[in-house]
């Protein structure tokens, strides 16, 4: 699975693409672990420390992160937890 990466305008967001539906409309915004039980692939980034806001789009993911967290280090994790779910089905 080859995932795109997009930089935004706020350097703390990063939009990820996974190449497959992430929604089938809409979005949906999820600003903390407790809000993401509704999704998996949610929860499944909010596992990552730093990580304090995800957005599900149609096509692709918005994540946001806190100020001090580099993204050097924080997207290879998010990369890896997007595939993961991908990969398991859910």
């Amino acid at each position: 699975m080859f995932i795109q990466t997009e930089p935004m305008p706020d350097n703390n967001r990063m939009k990820f693409y996974p190449g497959e539906p992430v929604l089938s409309s809409g979005s949906m915004e999820f600003v903390d672990k407790e809000d993401a039980e509704r999704s998996p692939l949610a929860s499944r980034l909010f596992d990552i420390e730093g990580i304090i806001q995800v957005t599900l789009y149609d096509k692709f993911i918005t994540v946001r992160k806190e100020e001090p967290f580099n993204w050097q280090i924080l997207k290879p994790m998010v990369l890896g937890a997007i595939m993961d779910h991908y990969s398991t089905g859910k």
